[in-house]
C-alpha cells in the first residue's frame, strides 16, 4: 500500500509540473529552457531569483539522496550474491570493520565516476547510458513475470493467492515491459547484451570459485544467444564511446 500510495502521489507531481507549466510558457518555450526548467518558470512567475535558488537546492538534495540510494544498492546486492547466491566472486561478500562491502563500493565508484567523466565530455552521452541502462531492466522484469505466470499456472502460490489473478498481472505486465523494449529501441535494447557479456566471465569465474555448475544445458543455449546479439550491438557501443574519447584527445591535442 505504500509502494502504491507512493507512485501514486509521485506521478500526480509529476503531471502537475508538466501540465501547469504549460500556463506560463508554450510547449516550444518550454523545450529550449535549461535544466532544471522548473527554476526558470518559478523566476518567471515570482520576478525574483528565490524560485531558482529553491529549485537548485532542491535538486542538490534530490541527487545526494539519489546517489546514495543507488549506492547502496548497487553495492548491497552484489554483496548478497556473492554471499548467498554464489553468482558473484567471493570478494564483493569482504565487508570492513564497519560490515561495509568495501570491494563492492570500490567498483561501483570506479563505474560511476566513469560514467560521469563520458557524460562530461560529450553531453549526448548521458542521455544513449540513461536509454541504454533503462532497456537492461527490460529482461529482467519479462523473466520475473513470466516465472509469476509459471507459478500462477501450477498453483505454487503460497498463503491466499490467486491463481487467475496471477496469470492476468503477469500477462499484462509481460506485454507492457515488451512495448516498452520496443519504445526504447531496438538498438539500445540490442546493446544491453553487450553489459551481459561483459558480466559473464564474472559469473562463470564465481560459479567456479564457488563450486557450483556452471551452465546447464538451457543456459548453455542462453548464453549462445547473448554472444550472438551482442556482437550486433558492439557498433552501438562504438559510437556512444567514440566521441568522448575524440573529444578527450582534442583536448589532449
Amino acid at each position: 500500500m505504500a509502494t502504491l500510495v507512493g507512485f501514486l502521489i509521485c506521478i500526480t507531481i509529476d503531471i502537475l509540473i508538466s501540465l501547469l507549466s504549460l500556463g506560463v510558457f508554450s510547449y516550444g518555450q518550454l523545450m529550449r529552457l535549461a535544466s532544471p526548467s522548473t527554476a526558470a518558470i518559478l523566476t518567471s512567475i515570482w520576478h525574483n531569483v528565490w524560485g531558482r535558488n529553491i529549485i537548485s537546492l532542491t535538486l542538490i538534495l534530490t541527487v545526494l539522496a539519489s546517489w546514495i540510494s543507488w549506492l547502496e544498492m548497487i553495492c548491497e546486492l552484489p554483496q548478497h550474491a556473492a554471499k548467498q547466491d554464489g553468482t558473484f566472486p567471493k570478494a564483493f561478500a569482504k565487508t570492513n570493520a564497519n560490515d561495509q562491502p568495501v570491494f563492492a563500493i570500490l567498483v561501483a565508484t570506479i563505474t560511476i565516476q566513469a560514467i560521469i567523466l563520458m557524460a562530461h565530455y560529450d553531453g549526448q552521452a548521458y542521455e544513449k547510458l540513461l536509454l541504454i541502462s533503462a532497456a537492461t531492466t527490460i529482461p529482467p522484469y519479462l523473466v520475473a513475470e513470466a516465472y509469476l505466470f509459471k507459478i500462477a499456472l501450477h498453483r505454487e502460490y503460497g498463503g491466499k493467492h490467486n491463481p487467475k489473478r496471477g496469470m492476468i498481472v503477469a500477462g499484462l505486465a509481460f506485454v507492457y515491459t515488451m512495448l516498452m523494449g520496443i519504445s526504447a529501441g531496438l538498438k539500445y535494447t540490442v546493446a544491453e547484451f553487450i553489459v551481459y557479456l561483459v558480466g559473464m566471465p564474472m559469473y562463470l569465474y564465481a560459479r567456479r570459485q564457488h563450486g557450483q555448475q556452471i551452465f546447464t544445458h538451457a543456459e548453455k543455449i542462453l548464453a549462445a544467444v547473448i554472444i550472438v546479439i551482442a556482437v550486433f550491438g558492439i557498433d552501438v557501443l562504438m559510437g556512444l564511446i567514440k566521441q568522448p574519447f575524440m573529444t578527450l584527445l582534442s583536448l589532449g591535442h
